[in-house]
């Protein structure tokens, strides 16, 4: 039995009031928030609802229906800055099999789309919107199979970022190592499709991420970092000034062993002396 209740939180006074009831009762649903009204699409099992609440109003209105009946998919909305403004229904089940659909609905127009499916069939899975890019995360692949990790990301058609990503170098700072291996840090504030750093002017070296820079000759090293989102959009970090310099000898090395030695064959002087000293003092034989 699924039940039509509309419960309402206020964080602000910390209490719950009771709003328009659902038309029809679901579970398993996908939802998402656009413009102030509330899309609750699909539900156990094969549904294909899209009831439409308005916060303004408390009143309920439905929407075109899914193309396809999910339940446990999951949903996220872009804003209309980088992408068109859409709602994504991805995944779910489908008579209890997890499927990889991609249905994109136009609240504007009120119709549906299929996009690019998911490459990992799934539901009960999470979907999280950055950006206007999307990313499917967890969920179930079937039936008596254990949850998946994946994380799936999810370029809507129409993306426009105009903005280039942000790099920050964390290691090799601005100062003298001693040594000739160094850790290369770095953070990037988006997703990226290309990264590479350029070490003293030389050519590009392609990376996956975090990595180390090895037998560095000693001296003076300026190092940069470059990387490319989805969109195309390439950053630049800061340009890094860094110096590798000879570990210079200890003198405590060479001290301590001279101090030793000296002490050793003072400590033999004494001994010695006292030795004579003895038989100096023993009778003569008669």
């Amino acid at each position: 039995l699924n039940l039509t209740v509309n419960e309402v939180y206020d964080p602000a006074t910390d209490s719950w009031t009771t709003k328009a009831p659902i038309p029809i009762g679901v579970s398993g649903y996908a939802s998402a928030v656009v413009d102030n009204k509330i899309y609750v699409i699909g539900g156990y099992v094969g549904r294909n609802y899209n009831q439409i609440y308005d916060v303004e109003s408390d009143t309920w209105s439905q929407g075109a229906p899914l193309p396809v009946g999910v339940g446990g998919a999951a949903a996220g909305a872009t804003t209309g800055v980088n992408a068109p403004k859409k709602i994504y229904v991805i995944g779910g089940y489908q008579n209890l099999d997890p499927v990889d659909f991609n249905q994109i609905y136009d609240p504007e127009t009120d119709t549906w789309d299929m996009g690019a499916q998911m490459p990992t069939p799934r539901g009960g899975l999470d979907v999280a919107v950055i950006n206007d890019i999307l990313y499917a995360i967890g969920g179930i692949p079937g039936w008596f199979k254990p949850a998946t990790g994946a994380n799936e990301l999810y370029v809507p058609f129409g993306f426009m970022d105009q903005k280039s990503p942000t790099i920050s170098i964390i290691s090799p700072e601005n100062k003298t190592y001693t040594t000739n291996n160094i850790s290369l840090k770095f953070t990037v504030d988006e997703p990226t499709s290309w990264i590479a750093y350029n070490l003293d002017g030389q050519a590009n070296v392609t990376i996956e991420g975090n990595t180390f820079l090895r037998q560095l000759p000693y001296g003076l090293h300026s190092i940069v970092i470059y990387a490319k989102d989805i969109a195309g959009n390439i950053g630049v970090s800061e340009k890094v000034y860094f110096t590798i310099a000879q570990e210079s000898e200890n003198p405590l090395i060479w001290i301590v062993p001279s101090i030793t030695i000296i002490l050793g064959g003072v400590v033999a002087l004494i001994y010695l002396k006292k030795f004579r000293e003895k038989r100096g003092k023993q009778p003569k034989d008669v």
